[in-house]
């Protein structure tokens, strides 16, 4: 007779003891603070009372050796696990080495203790084990887990090794749940500095546009007194760079609020191709004194376009502007289209300028963002133009795309879908909106552009023809008495 025995002790032990950790590890893994790290280490110790029959965290509580319990399974006696450690040499069992990080390890017999807990074997543990719970990457103690042996297994290398693992995947957790929680706070603070930077843009814009305006309009009148007077060119200069300076304080504030989410489009439905080529239109006389050719290509759409009037000015007037600055020889081309799949209108502007490095491509919409040696009809800009098209572009739910070659040309693409699923409802309007024939933003930007030209000989000076001009402008607008308030509302625009 041949009876063969196999010995499955360490088989059932092994595979029940990588369960727990495996367990352990799953529970962790979506934790995200302290408080969830001990209860997802209470749900998966509970399940294996042969193994560890009690456990105990206890975590550091700021002052030095002071502990508190943050966990504990199968109902330990108040002796044994006191709530709050002022002292650890005042515990039962073994702690000052532990924490001083003298010790991996410490066994403590806790036979003589009445009332332990039984776990799944009937009878209560003879000895318990404290472990230190490490801080990754630190090598600091910052708590104990405390664990009760099965009574009826010798605590052997195995078996303080899956202790040890316990202790580590605890550590794991705690570790991740507070570099979350730091992570989170540092979001935190860094939300705060943006919404304070936003504040100040915003209450320094408005600083810098009550001065400006209350100066523009004495000067204005100032101007139109002295229009035959050999001193009527200085005080043009001034005019001039006061309303260029109010201009940048109106997009630093558009900007600013924008950034703070305080933004009220008002979409309607708009002719967008003859729009488009209206607003494109007012750079036509500067492009012919410049010697380029200005090209609108805008087809008419199979159905209207929802966007905010005032925001698609924005765009287009940038958008052409940028290029114009860009371009010294060539053409500028404006087009407006819908996609191959009828989805979507796309405002294409292509220019024959200077173009664009490719390593600067990924960067050309982020705010402040300046290219160095860029060749273009002035060094002036301060880099947040194309962003504030972008972040109008995407409150349009559109995109915005650009391919360049440095001495080819840039094309910039912007894409606004038909329809108007995509648009917050309590901000559409199925009112069509009214287009007004002049716009004093068109002029500014036109202005601008002009004073980017060098002089061409004329007998005209700069200064009389701003003021003698047939196009938009604002001298001849004052004549009719406006006060100051006329040169705020001709140099700014509607803040969004």
């Amino acid at each position: 007779m041949l009876c063969v025995v196999m010995e499955e002790t360490q088989r059932v032990i092994g595979e029940r003891r990588v369960a727990t950790l495996r367990d352990l590890a799953s529970e962790l893994g979506a934790v995200r603070a302290e408080q969830e790290v001990v209860q997802a280490v209470e749900r998966s110790l509970g399940r294996n009372t042969k193994d560890i029959p009690f456990s105990l965290i206890y975590l550091a509580d700021g002052a030095p050796g002071r502990l508190r319990r943050v966990n504990e399974t199968g109902g330990i006696d108040g002796q044994l696990a006191p709530a709050v450690v002022e002292e650890p040499e005042s515990l039962p069992w073994p702690a000052i080495e532990i924490l001083a990080g003298h010790e991996k390890r410490r066994l403590h017999d806790v036979s003589a203790m009445t009332n332990l807990v039984t776990g799944a074997w009937g009878k209560p543990p003879r000895q318990m084990v404290v472990v230190p719970i490490t801080q990754q990457g630190e090598g600091q103690q910052t708590g104990l887990f405390i664990a009760g042996l099965n009574p009826y297994r010798p605590f052997d290398e195995a078996y303080a090794g899956f202790i040890d693992l316990v202790a580590a995947q605890i550590a794991s957790g705690l570790g991740a749940a507070r570099a979350y929680e730091a992570e989170r706070r540092r979001a935190e603070a860094l939300a705060e500095i943006d919404a304070a930077k936003t504040a100040f843009f915003s209450n320094v814009s408005h600083e810098f546009r009550t001065p400006l305006t209350l100066m523009l309009g004495p000067l204005e009148e100032e101007i139109i007194a002295r229009v035959r007077d050999d001193g009527v060119e200085r005080l043009s200069m001034v005019h001039r760079n006061g309303l260029r300076l109010l201009r940048l304080v109106n997009t630093l504030l558009d900007f600013s609020r924008i950034e703070a989410g305080r933004v009220r489009a008002r979409f309607q439905p708009v002719e967008l191709a003859a729009f488009t080529a209206d607003l494109a239109s007012n750079f036509r006389s500067a492009c012919e004194r410049a010697g380029l050719r200005l090209e609108t290509r805008c087809a008419a759409l199979p159905r209207s376009v929802y966007v905010d009037p005032e925001m698609w000015e924005r765009i287009v007037l940038n958008l052409v502007s940028n290029a114009f600055k860009y371009t010294l020889a060539g053409e500028i081309v404006v087009a407006v289209d819908a996609t191959p799949d009828g989805a979507a209108a796309v405002l294409t502007v292509r220019d024959t300028g200077t173009g664009i490095p490719e390593a600067e491509l990924p960067h050309i919409f982020d705010r402040f963002h300046r290219i160095e040696g860029q060749r273009g009809r002035t060094l002036e800009g301060t880099g947040i133009g194309l962003a504030l098209v972008s972040e109008l572009v995407r409150l349009h739910g559109g995109s915005i795309t650009v391919a360049s070659q440095v001495t080819v040309g840039t094309t910039i693409s912007v894409s606004i879908p038909f329809g108007r699923a995509h648009l917050p409802p309590d901000r559409v309007s199925e009112t069509p909106a009214q287009i007004a024939s002049e716009s004093s933003s068109a002029a500014a930007f036109v202005e601008e552009a002009l004073r980017w030209l060098p002089a061409d000989g004329e007998t005209q000076s700069p200064s009389t023809e701003m003021l003698e001009t047939s196009r938009p402008g604002r001298l001849r607008h004052r004549r009719s008495g406006g006060g100051a308030g006329a040169a705020a509302h001709s140099a700014g625009r509607r803040q969004f």
